[in-house]
């Protein structure tokens, strides 16, 4: 069994950390934290195995080595490693990034180790207890092989990606999670204008959009979207439109952008006419 030493006792971190362990696939070994962190100690609790230290000199001999840093501490990460002289050579080190590639690691390519980087397309707002089933990954670098099989062994489809696009990759997630948030606060904020409690904005949001959710993993974004646009209702957009000017005046770019990015997708559809599809897009040039 291959041991794995890991540097940042983050979320993600701990969450792949504790299925590997948990599967019995990967050896847990050191888990490198800084000084006075109380993450070391929640990380240890929760992967349920390895060793904690604060020295990354004393850390023993591992085939893998996991960098879970912030992305602005990977390459500085690196040049640790590179000067602590705990690698050997043909040792797999790669880090979990979405927007960085593995040129980061750089630092250790005289060591002859292979250097790849990782990134799981999950969000991680807290450490995970749960297999990754049809979870996928991007995999970049020298080491694809071996990381591929350890993540497929906790439930991930591992993807090869070039490292040329690994930033477009992440983008994608951000689009897909981060802004999904956004534009549910955007929507709860349109509600409190309604006089609806706060409370219950989530409860009347969730539903439609967890429906939208599962309309577009069953089929596709042209298959799934409805509303306005999709039907070409001219006459409903421009209310939207009014609406805003009127009472949330500074929501109207981002509508206007969300609503020109959905005309492809609904004439990719076929409900509403061109026709009606250019009328739309005249009054959104104008407004």
């Amino acid at each position: 069994m291959d041991r794995l030493n890991i540097i940042g006792a983050g979320n993600v971190a701990q969450s792949l950390a504790r299925q590997w362990h948990a599967a019995s696939l990967l050896e847990i070994g050191d888990i490198y934290h800084r000084p006075q962190s109380q993450r070391g100690e929640q990380a240890l609790q929760h992967i349920g195995s390895g060793a904690l230290t604060s020295d990354m000199r004393s850390m023993q001999a591992a085939k893998l080595w996991m960098i879970a840093t912030p992305d602005d501490q990977i390459a500085a990460v690196a040049q640790q490693l590179a000067h602590s002289k705990v690698l050997r050579a043909n040792d797999s080190v790669f880090h979990l990034s979405g927007a960085l590639d593995s040129s980061e690691l750089e630092a250790l390519s005289p060591l002859g180790v292979q250097l790849s980087s990782v990134h799981p397309m999950m969000t991680f707002q807290a450490p995970l207890d749960q297999n990754f089933a049809n979870t996928y990954c991007a995999i970049e670098g020298q080491d694809s092989e071996r990381l591929s099989n350890a993540f497929h062994a906790i439930g991930f489809e591992a993807i090869p990606i070039a490292r040329e696009h690994k930033v477009l990759y992440h983008l994608a997630g951000v689009m897909a999670c981060n802004y999904l948030t956004t534009l549910a606060a955007t929507s709860s904020s349109l509600l409190k204008q309604c006089d609806i409690e706060a409370k219950q904005h989530m409860q009347i949001l969730g539903p439609i959009m967890q429906a939208t959710l599962n309309n577009l993993m069953q089929g596709s974004p042209s298959s799934a979207l409805t509303g306005p646009i999709a039907r070409g209702d001219h006459d409903t957009v421009a209310k939207h439109l009014e609406s805003l000017q009127l009472l949330a005046p500074s929501l109207l770019p981002l509508y206007h952008i969300l609503a020109k990015a959905t005309l492809p997708i609904s004439q990719s559809q076929g409900t509403a006419s061109p026709s009606q599809l250019i009328a739309i897009e005249s009054l959104l040039d104008r407004d």
